[in-house]
């Protein structure tokens, strides 16, 4: 789950960023594990509210080898990303 909450929406690496000397803490990699779980609450809201849609995604995404976000983007006209406001 850290591991892909380490990526952004659409692939890339969120690990960038130094150590805050004042606090010893990653800003950046906080901030990028924050917006890597937010953006997978579309999901949820894309299962709950078309759970059809949503199925038929995952389908496409699984025999196409395409991405889950373009399946999303042609069969909902959106994905999770955007949705959860994380794009």
């Amino acid at each position: 789950m850290v591991a892909h909450a380490l990526q952004p929406p659409h692939g890339g690496d969120c690990t960038s960023g130094g150590v805050d000397r004042r606090s010893g803490a990653w800003p950046e990699l906080r901030r990028s594990i924050s917006c890597g779980l937010l953006h997978d609450l579309g999901k949820l809201l894309i299962a709950v509210s078309a759970p059809q849609q949503y199925e038929m995604t995952l389908t496409l995404a699984s025999a196409s080898g395409r991405p889950l976000f373009e399946c999303e983007r042609e069969i909902l006209g959106t994905d999770h990303a955007e949705l959860s406001g994380c794009h």
